[in-house]
């Protein structure tokens, strides 16, 4: 019975991966919209991105102020990596 149950699980979780993939929803984009609607983690997360040079659209300007924005509706995550920010500099293209 636990096995079935696992399966009914673990097909519902595919089905909605699959339609995810299925998209031609950009994830940045994604992220973006959820970021700008007030998703505290988006925002941090996104701000994230925005702070590796490696990521095509490296702005540590623009980083900078979504960890403000997150950090400010309470994200930890976002004031430490605000910190950290603040400590390191912005990362510089290796």
């Amino acid at each position: 019975m636990k096995y079935l149950f696992g399966l009914g699980i673990f097909t519902l979780f595919m089905s909605a991966s699959a339609a995810v993939y299925a998209t031609d929803v950009d994830p940045v984009e994604a992220l973006k919209a959820r970021a700008e609607s007030g998703d505290i983690q988006a925002e941090q997360q996104l701000a994230d991105l925005y702070a590796n040079p490696s990521f095509v659209h490296y702005n540590p300007d623009k980083a900078e102020q979504l960890y403000i924005q997150a950090a400010s509706g309470g994200d930890a995550n976002a004031e430490a990596a605000l910190g950290y920010f603040y400590t390191q500099g912005p990362k510089q293209d290796s």
